[in-house]
C-alpha cells in the first residue's frame, strides 16, 4: 500500500504530545521510569514509517510498542540500521499526520519482525516536557550526555 504525504516536519510538541497522550489513555506505563528522562507507554498504534518521504514505494507499516517524548520503538518487517535517519508519522487513512524525524538507536530481531528504537530528532528548542536538568544550552554537556545514552 503505497501513500503520498506531506514533507517531513520538525518534530513539534504537538505531534510528539498526542502520540504520548494516546498512549498513555490506551496503554501502561514502564517499570523502569525511574531510569529514564521520559516516562514511556506502551501502546499498539499502526504507524508509517520510512528513510525517503517523497518516495511512497519507500513507505512500510509498523507497529507502535512504545513512545515517550523522547522517542519510540516499533514492530516492522523492515531492518533499519544504526544511526539511520527515519521518519515516523501515525497512520491515517487520509495520510493528514505529520512526519516525524528520527534517528535509529537499535533495530533487533524477533518473532515479530524486528524491534526498533528511534529517538526524535530535536529541534534546537527543548522537546516537550524535557526534565530541566536536561535543557540544552550552550554550557550544558548534560544534553548531549543524555542524548548519546539514548
Amino acid at each position: 500500500m503505497t501513500r503520498q504525504g506531506s514533507a517531513p516536519a520538525n518534530p513539534s510538541g504537538q505531534v510528539i504530545e498526542t502520540l504520548v497522550e494516546g498512549a498513555k489513555r490506551a496503554g501502561e506505563p514502564d517499570r523502569y521510569a525511574g531510569k529514564r528522562a521520559w516516562m514511556r507507554f506502551k501502546a499498539a498504534e499502526r504507524l508509517e514509517v520510512t528513510g525517503a518521504v517523497n518516495d511512497p514505494l519507500s513507505y512500510a507499516s509498523a507497529t507502535m510498542h512504545n513512545v515517550s517524548r523522547g522517542g519510540c520503538a516499533f514492530w516492522s518487517k523492515r531492518s533499519f540500521e544504526g544511526g539511520t535517519i527515519v521518519y515516523v508519522r501515525q497512520f491515517l487513512p487520509d495520510t493528514s499526520a505529520a512526519w516525524l524525524r528520527a534517528r535509529v538507536r537499535h533495530c533487533t530481531a524477533g518473532l515479530r519482525g524486528y524491534l526498533t528504537g528511534v529517538s526524535f530528532d530535536l529541534p534546537e528548542t527543548d522537546a516537550p516536557g524535557m526534565p530541566p536538568a536536561l535543557r540544552s544550552s550552550p554550557v550544558n554537556p548534560r544534553i548531549q550526555a543524555a542524548r548519546r545514552l539514548r
